[in-house]
């Protein structure tokens, strides 16, 4: 997040400088509230670059104490996942106006936006990185090499790629690169517990061991230099609740490599620009939650990207596009009245107050678990549309699953625990079993 806001800043001031407007960066955490009034009081618009309590006071006092109503350039980041609740737990929804704008990273995070905020004005601006001129493909080693880079986390539904992992064929090399966050599922009110170790279970389990290599935390740098001479396939099944954009994605795809990616949140625009490079794996919808299927992911990864050529790097990512987008948000002229909401907001902030009261928020609980249907319009839209429904004719059970009578019991390190009856759902059509040959 640190090397995003360092980019956002650095890429506004630049584009400012080269249009002659005069921008100045606040640390609200450096200066008094006086002097960043003083600040704007002149200001022709306000860039919120991240959202917290600190910034939010500081909003608030600007706008709604001493009428400082500069538009302001809002960027998301994860508040869109969120329904954007905190901005009316900080009181400072309540001071949007339509001619404020939202800045998101990727389409699928405005989609989710209009849920709440049908009318406001939503921009596209994506993050970026020094540019090579042209991307070389890598040489192919003698084993397929794939590497997952980033949190360990549930949501990236690593324990579905190592069962993929367990059906391939072909020799093969599977690295993790990052350490164990704890996140789990906060919009469900999930906490991950020992998740590596169970992803290592699992390793064990289907006899990974000298395949499956967890390297914890890596310099990114030294990961670079590993991944430098072969061709690798970075993989990320994830059904992340705030999946907008993905640079670790993003630096492979830049350095040559290919991906196998999640239909899903900022994953989808990356086909549109690396159309050679990128396999996208469907989502699928289920009564216990969206769900990646395993099978199709072992397939991707069997089967060999077609050969690409040399070619020139996403014009979409160069500073001269970026710039463009900048100009379209920043001379944006919109009324200054007030935004109209939906009625899923309002649901959305009575949901969570009843979670503070019962002391059952977990920090930013939304959700009561993955069957509840407010979360609904928030993941079809992270999905691109209507999910795809699939029932299949599977033959294994997944490990987190057991049949006992007339109870299927489900301990999902991703959905959760639940027991349901038999009766009440097809197990092959919520991507609890899988096929273990084609």
């Amino acid at each position: 997040m640190e090397e995003i806001i360092t980019w956002i800043e650095k890429t506004w001031s630049k584009w400012a400088q080269s249009n002659s407007i005069e921008y100045q960066v606040i640390n609200v955490d450096e200066i008094s509230f006086k002097d960043i009034a003083k600040a704007c009081f002149h200001a022709d618009k306000i860039l919120v670059t991240c959202f917290n309590l600190k910034i939010a006071n500081v909003l608030s006092g600007l706008r709604g104490k001493l009428g400082i109503n500069a538009p302001w350039i809002f960027y998301l980041h994860g508040l869109a996942s969120f329904g954007c609740w905190p901005l009316y737990r900080w009181k400072v929804g309540e001071l949007l106006t339509l001619q404020d704008v939202f800045i998101g990273s990727c389409q699928r995070d405005l989609e989710q936006v209009r849920i709440v905020f049908p009318e406001i004005k939503t921009f596209i601006i994506p993050f970026s990185l020094p540019l090579p001129q042209t991307i070389a493909p890598k040489r192919k080693g003698n084993k397929k090499k794939f590497a997952f880079i980033g949190r360990i986390s549930s949501q990236k539904n690593l324990h579905r790629l190592l069962l993929a992992a367990a059906l391939l064929k072909d020799e093969f090399e599977l690295h993790f690169f990052g350490k164990e966050d704890f996140y789990g599922s906060p919009l469900m009110g999930f906490k991950d517990h020992h998740y590596l170790q169970y992803l290592k279970e699992i390793s064990q389990k289907f006899n990974l061991d000298d395949k499956v290599h967890f390297h914890g935390f890596m310099d990114r740098l030294e990961i670079e230099k590993m991944m430098e001479e072969e061709e690798w396939t970075f993989i990320v099944p994830s059904i992340h609740s705030d999946e907008n954009f993905g640079m670790a994605a993003f630096r492979c795809l830049l350095n040559g490599h290919r991906c196998i990616l999640s239909d899903w949140g900022g994953h989808a625009d990356y086909p549109h620009h690396f159309p050679q490079q990128v396999k996208l794996l469907k989502v699928y919808q289920s009564s216990i939650g969206p769900w990646i299927s395993i099978n199709e992911l072992k397939d991707a990864m069997q089967s060999s990207f077609e050969n690409f050529e040399e070619y020139v790097t996403p014009a979409y990512y160069s500073d001269a596009d970026i710039f463009k987008r900048i100009a379209e948000a920043y001379f944006y002229q919109g009324e200054f009245k007030k935004v109209i909401t939906t009625d899923i907001l309002q649901t959305i902030l009575e949901r969570r107050e009843s979670f503070i009261e019962s002391n059952a928020s977990d920090g930013s609980r939304l959700y009561y678990d993955y069957q509840d249907s407010l979360k609904d319009s928030f993941f079809t839209a992270y999905a691109g549309g209507a999910f795809t429904k699939e029932e299949t004719n599977n033959n294994q059970i997944v490990p987190w699953v057991q049949i006992m009578d007339q109870i299927i019991e489900i301990s999902d390190p991703h959905r959760g625990k639940m027991q349901i009856n038999k009766n009440d759902i097809n197990i092959h059509a919520t991507g609890l079993s899988y096929l273990t040959s084609s």
